[in-house]
């Protein structure tokens, strides 16, 4: 959803996973990891695009922040997880962008 110069976006996610087939070598920490897992999470994501062209900008700059929390609506994972991604384009001479990160 759009909000002021902003795109937002909330996502529930359910995931169940197992971890098996686990070799004789295996550590026993490892091992211990083994079996069925579920995880459930929030996330949060903003996006600030202000770059002429998304696949080959020339000129203009992008901010993606995500936030997950797991665990606080229900299985057995939990952890906070946090992300981000800056992306400044400038023009240079002939022809050349310039990408900062």
């Amino acid at each position: 959803f759009p909000l002021w110069k902003t795109n937002q976006t909330l996502k529930w996610e359910g995931v169940w996973r197992e971890l098996g087939s686990l070799g004789q070598t295996a550590s026993f920490a490892i091992r211990e990891e083994s079996g069925h897992s579920l995880k459930s999470s929030l996330s949060h994501a903003m996006v600030i695009d202000s770059r002429n062209s998304s696949i080959l900008p020339r000129k203009g700059g992008l901010l993606k922040i995500h936030q997950e929390l797991a665990g606080y609506t229900g299985g057995d994972t939990s952890f906070l997880k946090e992300d981000f991604e800056i992306q400044l384009n400038k023009s240079l001479i002939w022809d050349s962008v310039r990408f900062n990160i």
